[in-house]
């Protein structure tokens, strides 16, 4: 694991430093195989179904979340799919959740590309990044935006939401969509790109 073509696929430089933070014991056999729960490369466009994400999202960990996240042809960036918020249907005080867990020893930089179609009154789009809020969008984009953030060394979590507030409507979103959108989030050209 110390030689340079194997440092460009593990978290760690050397075998010592892996078996220090996973306590395992050196100079056991290697695995080539990805730890099961974290990603630490992502170069996603979600054409083929789901790459270098598959089996990787986690719907839900919210009390609110009532829709999973899925693929989608309705609008893309690139490509012919993108990954698209799930239906709230309308209904108040729930969410559509979805995460990825991500790890690199020295830092990445993690970029999308987002359509937001969501307005308040009726709902509106999170980012978070370990939990902690750090982009809020209440208004439907008009285009596609492009997202970087350099994420720091070690084992992160990036989330995406879509949140319907939990206060009664008296506006007829179907009548305005241009004002207050369908109510989804599109994802697309995903990267999580670590530092050597």
């Amino acid at each position: 694991m110390d030689t340079a073509d194997h440092r460009d696929a593990y978290l760690f430089t050397t075998e010592r430093l892996c078996c220090i933070e996973h306590t395992c014991i050196e100079g056991a056999e290697s695995s080539d195989a990805s730890p099961h729960d974290v990603l630490t490369y992502i170069d996603e466009n979600f054409d083929g179904g789901l790459g270098d994400t598959k089996g990787m999202w986690i719907h839900g960990g919210t009390t609110t979340h009532i829709a999973d996240w899925r693929l989608t042809t309705h609008k893309k960036h690139s490509g012919r799919k993108s990954l698209r918020s799930g239906s709230l249907n309308h209904k108040r005080g729930k969410s559509s959740d979805v995460s990825l867990k991500v790890d690199s020893s020295k830092g990445a930089q993690l970029s999308f590309w987002y359509y937001v179609d969501v307005a308040r009154p009726f709902d509106f789009f999170e980012f978070r990044y370990d939990g902690v809020l750090n982009h809020v969008d209440e208004s439907p984009s008009g285009g596609w935006m492009q997202f970087n953030l350099l994420i720091g060394p070690g084992s992160h979590t990036i989330s995406f939401h879509v949140i319907s507030l939990n206060t009664a409507v008296s506006i007829d979103r179907s009548e305005n969509l241009e004002q207050y959108g369908t109510g989804f989030v599109y994802i697309d050209d995903l990267q999580f790109t670590p530092f050597n």
